[in-house]
């Protein structure tokens, strides 16, 4: 990891910890626990996906045509990704639903 670079990681996961504890660099976490992108609540219905997402103590609900809980965790790793890179959340959110 660069020193001025992003760790992004998923505190949900069963090594969380032990990779915690390799992070040199600025840490981003997303999961059902009290993380950076926090999800609050979710909805799978057969053709979306709603999702309420905790971000800096304000709250997000997005519709996404990504099916299954685990594309609940890749979403919220890309989020922070368009995060680190720059991007403000409501930019990136407002094209999730778009996502093909």
């Amino acid at each position: 990891m660069k020193k001025d670079g992003y760790c992004i990681l998923n505190c949900d996961d069963l090594y969380y910890h032990e990779c915690l504890e390799q992070v040199t660099s600025r840490l981003l976490t997303y999961g059902k626990k009290e993380a950076t992108l926090q999800i609050v609540d979710y909805q799978l219905y057969e053709d979306k996906t709603m999702i309420t997402l905790k971000y800096q103590e304000r709250l997000y609900t997005l519709k996404s045509p990504l099916l299954g809980e685990f594309n609940i965790y890749n979403l919220c790793a890309a989020l922070l990704a368009m995060i680190a890179l720059g991007y403000e959340l409501e930019e990136v959110i407002e094209r999730v639903s778009l996502i093909q």
